[in-house]
């Protein structure tokens, strides 16, 4: 499972299965306004990274703040 938010503006998110397949699509979410909660059941052996992108806002800085329970 997942929780979190940025300080200021939205920023991209997705999650991938050995760096490969998509399991959760790339989105910008509105992470400033509400915190982002997820869960996932990983059925599949293998490593699950959480992807948070910023490279579409070259000016502003975030803060992020997450926690990620396994």
């Amino acid at each position: 499972s997942w929780n979190f938010r940025t300080e200021d503006f939205d920023i991209g998110f997705s999650i991938l299965h050995n760096d490969k397949d998509c399991i959760l699509n790339y989105q910008r979410v509105d992470s400033h306004l509400k915190n982002q909660e997820g869960a996932l059941n990983c059925e599949k052996p293998g490593r699950y990274t959480l992807i948070f992108d910023n490279t579409y806002s070259v000016v502003r800085a975030k803060t992020l703040h997450y926690m990620v329970s396994v």
